[in-house]
């Protein structure tokens, strides 16, 4: 699986990585703005790190859901790391 670039927060943290799918639907979220997609994306990788907005998916092995803002956040544990895999908008 090809990967977006990683984000390190910190000693002890998680690494985060985005698929390329999950980038190109932030993309399409804001197709003329990559400053506000990028700060998206910095919102949504912050958002799996915070135990308070992620949730188990029931039902299903090692997936988890984040909420940020009007979206939500699909993503999986993969040793050490996260790796988002797709992200949904809410109407």
């Amino acid at each position: 699986m090809s990967t977006a670039p990683q984000q390190q927060t910190g000693a002890g943290s998680p690494r985060v990585f985005v698929s390329n799918t999950a980038t190109n639907m932030v993309s399409s979220l804001h197709p003329f703005d990559k400053k506000e997609a990028d700060a998206a994306l910095e919102k949504i990788r912050s958002s799996v790190l915070d135990p308070l907005a992620v949730k188990k998916v029931a039902g299903v092995e090692n997936a988890f859901v984040a909420r940020v803002d009007d979206l939500r956040v699909l993503f999986k544990r993969e040793g050490d790391s996260v790796v988002i895999t797709s992200i949904v908008a809410r109407d």
